[in-house]
């Protein structure tokens, strides 16, 4: 018993320090890093030349959209390039896409290679010093260009992660759950950002400085995560723009985001594994720790202590009444949980939409595992749907 009550007192430790105690510490060593800052009135002739990059896969719902949303950005266009690329598309996507030619570049072929495919096709073609990839289904504010090329006057940064945003409706509680998790998360990025380096930028917006962006192997699963891994790598650190931001609006129901969940938390191993570089604390210092604290521990550690905490505290109930309030407690979170997610329960208070989209998000990364560990995650994946605007 007194084993079982170690592992269950290690595993709410390890917890508590990954989700509430690493914000703080970030927060309190921020206040010993100097850093420069951007110059916010940088004129024409001093901001770099961004390709703008599209990849699109039967977004024929979105493309228009994304495709105007680009063209009326604010940033010169003597310095803009907009690239999209719709490779594999079945639907009409390359037709309404294809309609821009002679504003954009246009590339489509019709084999479904996947989106690391698309991405290193476009950046063959690129002919600008910055790129910067966003999602097809996200809508990025009018100076997002402005405010990422800022951080690149700083020589020491290779990659700008800009700040994504989720749209809900009544009808999509996961959606709600999912921004809310993604206020917390960015407020990591810019503690991160500022300290050290960002590790995993946003995949619906992020930029990268052409003469460091890597062709990644074809089954990569985050390819964002591993772009920012190989920036680091090189001896770079990865900046967060707040006020570049990707808007999107969340998946319909929690058996949708389920599909982005596993992927991505299969992913989350796979990309640990490849980037075990940074475990490396004698050549990356900090990074190493964020590394290791805020996206490692999240793939792995947490959801494990999350596991283990509640088998022992089901195996000691009757030895404490901690012990028996939290497994109760565990208890009635996994049971709303798997009640929302096959009714799709709207409109819960906030707190029990918290209770429930961590418990999910942990779930969903338990059966990553067994997705990765068997190698049945393919790059080419089924898309979440997602709630229409």
């Amino acid at each position: 018993m007194m084993i079982l009550a170690t592992v269950f007192f290690v595993c709410i430790s390890l917890i508590v320090f990954i989700y509430g105690l690493y914000g703080p510490i970030l927060y309190i060593i921020r206040s010993f890093v100097r850093r420069n800052k951007a110059n916010h009135e940088s004129t024409e002739s001093g901001l770099p030349s961004v390709s703008l990059i599209i990849p699109a896969y039967n977004e024929e719902g979105w493309i228009e959209q994304k495709i105007d949303n680009s063209l009326n950005l604010n940033y010169p266009k003597s310095k803009l390039e907009v690239i999209v690329v719709t490779d594999g598309s079945t639907d009409d996507t390359p037709l309404f896409a294809s309609a821009f030619r002679d504003e954009i570049i246009f590339m489509h072929e019709a084999p479904r290679k996947g989106k690391i495919s698309a991405m290193d096709r476009a950046a063959m073609v690129a002919g600008n010093d910055i790129l910067v990839y966003t999602d097809a289904n996200t809508t990025l504010n009018d100076d997002a260009l402005l405010h990422i090329a800022e951080h690149f006057e700083h020589e020491d940064v290779g990659m700008v992660s800009g700040e994504k945003r989720v749209l809900a409706k009544a009808d999509g509680e996961s959606a709600q759950g999912e921004g809310l998790y993604w206020k917390y998360e960015s407020w990591l990025k810019k503690l991160d950002s500022d300290v050290a380096t960002v590790i995993g930028v946003a995949g619906e917006l992020f930029a990268i400085k052409k003469a460091l962006y890597q062709t990644l192997p074809a089954d990569t699963l985050l390819d964002d995560f591993m772009l920012s891994s190989k920036v680091i790598e090189q001896g770079y650190r990865v900046a967060y723009e707040k006020k570049a931001v990707a808007t999107e609006y969340g998946s319909t129901s929690y058996l949708e985001e389920w599909k982005r969940k596993v992927r991505i938390c299969a992913g989350g191993l796979q990309a640990s594994v490849r980037s075990r570089a940074l475990f490396n604390f004698s050549r990356f210092g900090f990074k190493s720790f964020c590394f290791l604290v805020h996206r490692v521990s999240r793939w792995t550690i947490a959801p494990l202590a999350l596991l283990v905490s509640y088998v022992c505290s089901a195996m000691l109930v009757t030895q404490s009444n901690l012990f028996a309030i939290y497994f109760i407690l565990g208890s009635v979170a996994l049971g709303l949980t798997i009640f929302s997610i096959y009714t799709n329960k709207k409109n819960l208070p906030k707190l029990l939409l918290l209770i429930v989209y961590f418990t999910f998000m942990h779930i969903s990364a338990i059966a990553g595992w067994f997705r990765y560990l068997s190698g049945k995650q393919q790059v080419n994946w089924e898309r979440a749907v997602r709630i229409t605007g």
